[in-house]
Order: structure tokens, then C-alpha cells, then sequence
């Protein structure tokens, strides 16, 4: 996701937050989930609760809104299960 999704609803809400994303790193490969699997070791990450969401969203419902935000939330929930059932996080 890009700065150009700005306000705009319909670009978010067609966003593909399940897709394996290209990366611009030089760990390996230009994949975001092919680059996580090369951790040897699964890293320790908390549950993503409540609290946490508050804590990312602090001061931003000045300029994204609230469904932006929940789909920001849906897209971190969907990649954290993902890892989570990769073994990848614990």
C-alpha cells in the first residue's frame, strides 16, 4: 500500500492484503513471505489484541478513517494467522 490510497475508499477497499507482496530489501528474495521463511528461528511476537490496535492507531483517526482503519486492521490479522500457521511467529 501507497501514500496515493490517501482517503480514498474504493483504492483501499480493493487493496489485496492477501497477496505475497514484492519487497525492496536485499535479504534474499523480492518476496515478502519467501524472505520470512528464511528465519531460522520462529520470533517471539504478542497476540494482537485490543490494546494493541489502540496503540498502532493512536492519533490517526485524524486523517484515515475508520473503515481505513479497519481494514488496515483486517490485512494486520490476516498476515499475523498467516505467519502465526507458518511457524514463522510463536
Amino acid at each position: 500500500m501507497t501514500y496515493e490510497y490517501g482517503s480514498n475508499i474504493a483504492l483501499i477497499r480493493n487493496w489485496d492484503y492477501k497477496s505475497d507482496p514484492t519487497v525492496n530489501n536485499f535479504v534474499g528474495s523480492i518476496y515478502l513471505e519467501s524472505n520470512l521463511k528464511n528465519i531460522s528461528k520462529p520470533y517471539e511476537l504478542p497476540r494482537l489484541s485490543d490494546e494493541v490496535f489502540r496503540k498502532i492507531f493512536y492519533g490517526m483517526s485524524g486523517f484515515i478513517s475508520t473503515e481505513h482503519q479497519q481494514i488496515i486492521k483486517e490485512a494486520l490479522e490476516f498476515r499475523y494467522e498467516k505467519l502465526l500457521n507458518g511457524g514463522i511467529i510463536v
